[in-house]
């Protein structure tokens, strides 16, 4: 995640939103205009190949855009990206945009790719009250009942794991992890 996210900051900061497609219920292209040429990022929220990367050639779309392929049109195209982050170390990509609404006015909207195999999910999030405008997945109670993804709920992010990120671990903590306690590491010098 972490290599994608640098990738993506080298690529498209600060790219202009062309197009945007939805080749499949869980699948998004989007066509970014920069400085470099145009470039497509593909984003799958499928639960055994979830993932975001670059690509070069065109996928099938269907004859009639998808609800939500519609709704990231409507509140992304044109829009320039400001931001891309990765949450701690876990597997969500975060793309803050920039974007006009449909009175003339700047407005920010992030879009969240949590990449975690079956939960994987996009969602779409007004900044100005951190409140879900909607998802890929719609996730109910019914499904969970922890964490719900739906239209007009506040966004929180999925529970965090009790891991140390990997971009925060002192060396006294790295020389301590062991291998199943069979090899611990050498101090590096």
């Amino acid at each position: 995640t972490y290599g994608i996210v640098t990738e993506l900051k080298n690529k498209i900061l600060l790219g202009k939103i062309e197009k945007i497609y939805q080749p499949t219920s869980d699948e998004l292209v989007f066509n970014i205009h920069t400085r470099q040429g145009n470039l497509k990022v593909y984003a799958s929220c499928n639960s055994s190949h979830a993932r975001i990367n670059f690509i070069d050639g065109s996928i099938l779309n269907p004859p009639n855009p998808l609800a939500f392929c519609m709704l990231l049109r409507k509140h992304l195209q044109g829009g320039r990206i400001i931001d891309i982050s990765q949450r701690g170390s876990e597997r969500i990509v975060e793309i803050s945009f920039e974007t006009f609404n449909e009175l003339g006015f700047n407005v920010s909207k992030k879009l969240i790719f949590e990449i975690m195999g079956k939960h994987s999910n996009i969602i779409l999030i007004d900044m100005s009250n951190g409140k879900i405008i909607d998802s890929i997945k719609r996730i109910s109670i019914d499904i969970n009942r922890v964490r719900q993804i739906l239209p007009g709920m506040i966004y929180e992010y999925p529970p965090m794991q009790e891991k140390i990120p990997f971009k925060e671990i002192s060396e006294d903590q790295l020389n301590s992890i062991n291998n199943n306690g069979k090899i611990l590491l050498n101090r590096v010098s």
